[in-house]
């Protein structure tokens, strides 16, 4: 299936507030780029199949010893230049066995993951190995980062071999490697039930007594699989391996030792691969013109800001206006008819390139200013305000001649006795 959804927050380069998109190849041989794709943010992530496991049959009630098999390996490359039609394998669980006779079997070995040929490839868990005539049974090993391709690369989990085995003995499964880090080994030795490995570090699938679990690093139901627990009984049943996690365990070895020669013994097959594409879409506005833009009344601001080519006219604010500014980070062509009327804290134009007419302001002005880095004409700034009062003054000159005459005291009385 190709599964696709949206995510936030990953560990691309600044994709702290940005949308990723992540897209799941879990079948198909070809993927198509899409348009928004983003040369300089993804990431291509792989996770090989898991191995199966061992299956032994004795219905002469000695010996049946197996191991379990080997999780896929991960690797990862960032910042791939794709484009057209790109090609990739997506590597298979190794297939189970069915047992009804006298015997053993090796498990089979998980397939590569591989994307655009050898860019990205993902080694393969390795197959469980059983014996029904000597105690000596190899591992299986996990997917190995030797024969993986990536800039970041983990190995699978391997399981539990053994030297000298006696009766009905089992080995778990390995888990996976993943993003953040390798698959866990699995338990062994156990004539009854051996546990799986974790899968990537024990951050995806978990192990334990049972089916392996699901990863979910990347969401609900992907991630890196746990590998599935070995069963070994001596007793006169029917008898399974459990089941290996989604994406890359390995899958439940089994080990049957009784006297019955009716019996049915299974082992299960290893998680399927996985790929994992990230990438933070380029964006497709390459353009913005703002018109328009005004206020009337008491309005703390009005501002046009964009971070791409711009075209700005019209911006205006009457009335009690704390500021009217325009600021661009990249071309601004031409501003034209910004204005405020009334009591204005300021009018701003902050650009890089720009050529700027007809800013002003009428009233109780705070200020009126262009601020521009480069390539600057300025044509018809003006301010108009009130006066309110006209003062003309000067020194005293203190060298004036007096214009005065002095009294004689000696003149006649003007004046005339009553008789």
């Amino acid at each position: 299936m190709l599964g696709f959804s949206p995510l936030a927050a990953t560990p691309l380069a600044d994709a702290a507030s940005q949308t990723v998109t992540t897209i799941f190849l879990t079948s198909g041989t070809s993927w198509t780029v899409p348009s928004d794709w983003n040369n300089s943010s993804n990431s291509v992530e792989a996770i090989g199949g898991g191995g199966s496991g061992g299956n032994a049959y004795n219905n002469t009630g000695t010996l049946a010893a197996a191991s379990g098999a080997g999780g896929g390996a991960y690797a990862r490359v960032n910042n791939l230049t794709l484009s057209g039609s790109i090609s990739y394998v997506v590597g298979t669980g190794g297939a189970g066995d069915t047992r009804t006779t006298n015997g053993a079997s090796s498990g089979s070995n998980g397939g590569e993951t591989s994307f655009n040929v050898t860019t990205v490839r993902a080694a393969g868990g390795g197959s469980g190995r059983a014996n029904v005539t000597t105690g000596t049974v190899s591992a299986g090993q996990g997917g190995a980062t030797g024969g993986s391709t990536g800039t970041v690369k983990y190995n699978g989990g391997d399981s539990v071999g053994f030297t000298s085995a006696s009766g009905a003995t089992v080995s778990g499964s390995g888990g996976a490697a993943g993003r953040f880090g390798g698959g866990s080994n699995g338990s062994g030795g156990s004539t009854s039930t051996s546990s799986g490995g974790d899968g990537d570090s024990s951050y995806g699938g978990q192990g334990g007594l049972g089916n392996g679990g699901s990863g979910t690093e990347y969401g609900s139901g992907y991630g890196s699989g746990a590998g599935g627990a070995g069963r070994a009984s001596s007793i006169s049943t029917n008898l399974s391996g459990y089941a290996a996690g989604n994406y890359g365990g390995g899958g439940g070895a089994a080990a049957l030792s009784t006297t019955s020669t009716t019996r049915t013994v299974t082992t299960l097959a290893g998680g399927d691969g996985l790929i994992i594409i990230r990438y933070i879409p380029t964006p497709t506005n390459v353009s913005t013109t703002v018109t328009g833009v005004a206020a009337t009344g008491a309005v703390d601001s009005v501002t046009a800001t964009p971070s791409i080519p711009v075209s700005v006219t019209g911006v205006a604010a009457t009335g009690a206006v704390d500021s009217v500014t325009v600021t661009a980070s990249a071309l601004t062509t031409i501003n034209t008819g910004l204005s405020a009327t009334g009591d204005v804290g300021a009018v701003t134009i902050t650009s890089d390139t720009a050529i700027v007419t007809g800013v002003a302001a009428a009233g109780e002005v705070d200020s009126v200013s262009v601020l521009i880095f480069v390539d600057v004409q300025l044509v018809g700034i003006a301010a108009y305000g009130y006066v309110s009062s006209v003062l003309v003054w000067g020194p005293i000159q203190p060298n004036q001649n007096p214009n005065y005459s002095t009294i004689v005291p000696s003149a006649s009385n003007p004046w005339v006795s009553v008789a």
